[in-house]
């Protein structure tokens, strides 16, 4: 983080790691049931670091906000937030306007921290211009400021930096990608564009 503090997500915890001249040590933050300021859950899906140096952390049961001076949590959950489709987090991603992009098993949902407000997208069959599938496993922001938000068995979608709609490349479209199934998406120092998938 701009602390010069790493985190680790892992399925049993968050770490922060600190390097010392002499040593390194280790802070360990784990769900606990009786309290409603720890973190949400132990399985780390994702970590983001906003524009403003908070620290957004995605499990699969939740939304995570730290607060490092108490090391507690404020909670964000499909039942108690308008605009988180669901709860299980799959990938974090804070845009260059400080728009906090939120990949989720259920959709998209984005968070804009200057309005403390939540818009989200579905995909729906009435809406060819929607998003091609909600189960979401990479989010990606190009030079030019485009969002490209991979799916699992929905292809890539490209957001334009000025606002929905999607633009999906699947298997089946005329500029298409060898698989549905989207792992990462890269951007090389020739401004290629890099999408991994699975299978050939």
């Amino acid at each position: 983080d701009w602390k010069g503090f790493f985190w680790l997500g892992t399925p049993l915890r968050l770490i922060k790691v600190t390097y010392g001249k002499e040593k390194i040590s280790y802070q360990y933050y784990q769900h606990d049931s009786d309290n409603e300021h720890s973190i949400s859950d132990n399985y780390v899906t994702s970590i983001t670091e906003d524009l403003e140096h908070h620290l957004w952390v995605g499990t699969q049961q939740g939304l995570n906000l730290l607060y490092p001076d108490s090391h507690t949590f404020k909670r964000y959950k499909s039942t108690n937030t308008a605009g988180l489709l669901n709860d299980n987090v799959r990938v974090l991603k804070t845009d260059r306007t400080g728009k906090l992009w939120i990949g989720t098993q259920g959709g998209l949902s984005i968070y804009d921290s200057r309005k403390k407000t939540f818009k989200f997208y579905q995909s729906t069959t009435h809406n060819n211009e929607g998003l091609s599938n909600n189960s979401i496993h990479s989010i990606f922001q190009d030079k030019h400021g485009n969002v490209w938000v991979g799916t699992y068995w929905g292809g890539v979608n490209l957001v334009s930096k000025d606002d929905t709609p999607f633009y999906t490349y699947q298997t089946q479209s005329s500029a298409k990608v060898n698989n549905d199934v989207i792992g990462a998406v890269l951007e090389d120092s020739f401004q290629n564009l890099w999408i991994g998938t699975e299978g050939n």
